[in-house]
């Protein structure tokens, strides 16, 4: 027998949800970022309507693709929203929006090259899901991963939002706190951060019961200098709950006052209240100043093509209407009216399917036949070495099926073996792996586009599988010299060169012969301790880059080491501050970020780095201009000018 939620109740629930999350994200979102610990008991800041905030304003984005593809929805169809509807670039989003430009479908998307992985840009997505599948915990979670995978696969960003999803979702029909939390860490592995962080602050705060306490030991066992780092700030949304005991204004205050991403822990914790309370048990005392309407970013462009919805109420409505289709389709086993069964809130241990996914891995269902195509790491490729593709085959045909399989190449690229036949008996499944090589430098492009054909024998035929492979921007590396303390201003051999003809030899740190060394970064990292063995020193990186117009560009190298960079000739950014935390998004922070004027055709980059007494950390940026800071998918950066 299906269990029910009467629906007045479900409209209830829905509304408190988004009233609760408005209010949670209006209380932090003009602290967000600041560390704390606050002294906050009431907005800071009041706007009718509330803030306009992410947190919300993309679930309504998610809303509008629920409505069009239903229960077909999926990473795909939210990669095309992120395209097509959010112009605003901020860190993990930015990044994720390029893998996309670049040809990069999920998983591989959220996975490729991003530093803010763990970061809270998907867990603060997650109520549209459970509020879709009320009481359906693991619908909850799966349309939730769905989502993180976009910007988050393979970080804990993605555990994040699962475990919201599914405690949100099972807050429909219970209140208990320590139950929906156990809800929500059998979703996710018990081994990731988040799981581990929700764990201790619960038994800290048992044994401390002292807010300020429990919070430094978050921080001190969790903390991360990324402000938006997930595993803190979901235990910064237990502790406001905890410490709040049933009172709404009170638990939104004490996950605020923890500081670091206010405007997501207030919000999240909003929303799980308001599910459990309902519209109709929120204080008025919060929720009355904010109104019914709904503040976005669509005004200055950062949402576009859309019509979001207006009002609370009008949200509301939409919300329910959607759930009630998705639970029909779904057969969840429950439904929206009256129902006589008793509610549960499922096997969570089904979950464990989606934690044996690699983020390296793209899953494919054709007619017939289930395609998985393994990148077996980064999906990444250079001139001079062979990279390896793993294709696995699993027929869903009740009779055998013959096949041939071919990994199709651009033009000069060669792949190995060609094309292979095999009978697959019903069920059956193959391994295939395919090696790809570039007959020079040339041929190595940004985005590198091969395709799986997959031809079955006396049927229709299938479509072609893509497979991308990224170039990895190639550099010339020379060091170290002898630091001299942290004065940038001394002047060796690399930095007086000819930028188009890298040659010669220098006297480097300790006597040793120093010359330009070709090096791969397969990412905007750039992995350059290794040639400072550890210890002070001065390198020098050239890079080259072409474009096909003359553009404005926002050039970054956030960086604990001492910087100077020039772009063709002139000095563009001059840093040393040893304790800086590089956060490498686009928009940056100024003194490790300029806009420069780049040259149709071949610019190139000179960077200087003086190594203290730290590891170093650094990162090289390359992005439009402001206010939307978009990543530039059509830069080769991959050989130098004079290859050919």
């Amino acid at each position: 027998m299906p269990t029910g939620i009467e629906p007045e109740v479900y409209w209830d629930k829905v509304y408190g949800c988004w009233q609760g999350k408005n209010a949670g994200g209006t209380l932090g979102a003009p602290v967000e970022g600041q560390r704390g610990p606050h002294k906050l008991s009431w907005y800071p800041e009041l706007k009718e309507g509330g803030i306009p905030n992410d947190d919300l304003e993309l679930q309504l984005i998610w809303l509008d693709a629920l409505e069009k593809f239903s229960s077909s929805l999926d990473a795909r169809v939210l990669a095309g929203r992120w395209l097509d509807h959010v112009f605003y670039n901020w860190d993990e989003y930015g990044i994720a929006k390029t893998n996309l430009r670049m040809g990069l479908p999920p998983p591989l998307s959220g996975a490729y090259n991003n530093w803010f992985k763990d970061s809270m840009g998907a867990p603060i997505r997650s109520e549209i899901w459970a509020c879709v599948a009320p009481g359906c915990p693991e619908l909850a979670a799966r349309l939730a991963y769905e989502d993180a995978i976009v910007d988050h696969a393979g970080g804990e960003g993605t555990y994040g939002e699962v475990f919201l999803a599914a405690l949100e979702s099972a807050a429909f029909f219970i209140s208990d706190r320590d139950r929906l939390i156990e809800i929500g860490l059998g979703a996710i592995p018990e081994d990731c951060r988040v799981a581990r962080a929700v764990r201790d602050t619960l038994q800290w705060y048992g044994e401390l019961e002292d807010w300020a306490e429990v919070r430094a030991r978050i921080l001190e066992v969790h903390g991360s200098s990324n402000f938006t780092d997930v595993p803190q700030n979901i235990a910064f949304v237990v502790l406001g709950w905890l410490e709040g005991d049933g009172d709404f204004g009170r638990s939104l205050c004490a996950a605020v006052n923890c500081g670091y991403d206010t405007d997501c822990t207030g919000a999240t914790l909003g929303a799980i209240l308001g599910i459990i309370y309902g519209r109709s048990g929120l204080p008025r005392k919060w929720t009355e100043p904010l109104g019914d309407g709904i503040a976005t970013n669509i005004d200055w462009g950062g949402i576009r093509h859309f019509s979001p919805p207006k009002t609370l109420s009008e949200l509301t409505e939409r919300t329910c209407r959607m759930g009630r289709k998705l639970l029909a389709i779904s057969d969840a086993g429950v439904q929206v009216g009256s129902g006589e069964g008793e509610w549960d809130a499922g096997d969570m241990g089904a979950l464990e399917d989606l934690w044996r996914r690699s983020p390296w891995e793209v899953a494919y269902e054709l007619p017939t036949l289930r395609v998985r195509v393994d990148y077996l790491g980064r999906p990444t490729v250079r001139f001079g070495l062979r990279r390896k593709v793993g294709v696995r085959l699993e027929s869903t045909s009740p009779i055998p099926l013959e096949v041939e399989v071919e990994l199709k190449e651009p033009e000069g690229w060669e792949v190995s073996p060609g094309a292979q036949r095999m009978v697959l008996p019903p069920g059956g499944k193959v391994g295939l792996n395919f090696e790809v090589s570039a007959q020079g430098p040339a041929f190595v492009t940004p985005s590198n586009r091969f395709y799986i054909e997959v031809v079955p024998s006396s049927r229709p035929a299938l479509p072609a599988i893509p497979v991308v492979l990224v170039g990895e921007s190639k550099w010339l590396a020379a060091g170290p010299f002898t630091a001299v303390g942290n004065d940038l201003d001394v002047k060796y051999g690399p930095e007086l060169s000819n930028p188009l003809a890298p040659e010669g030899s220098w006297e480097g740190r300790e006597g040793q012969e120093v010359r330009w060394t070709e090096v791969y970064f397969p990412e905007s990292e750039l992995p350059v301790e290794s040639f400072f063995d550890g210890r002070p020193g001065v390198i020098y990186l050239r890079h080259y880059f072409w474009g096909p117009e003359e553009r404005t560009v926002r050039v970054g190298l956030p960086t604990n080491a001492g910087v100077r960079v020039w772009m063709n000739g002139e000095q563009v950014l001059e840093v040393f501050d040893p304790n800086h935390h590089p956060r490498p998004n686009y928009g940056g922070y100024g003194r490790f970020y300029r806009d420069v004027r780049m040259k149709a055709g071949w610019n190139w980059v000179l960077v200087k780095l003086v190594r203290g007494d730290r590891l170093v950390e650094a990162h090289f940026i390359l992005c439009g201009p402001g206010p939307f800071y978009e990543g530039i998918p059509d830069l080769l950066r991959t050989r130098f000018p004079w290859e050919v």
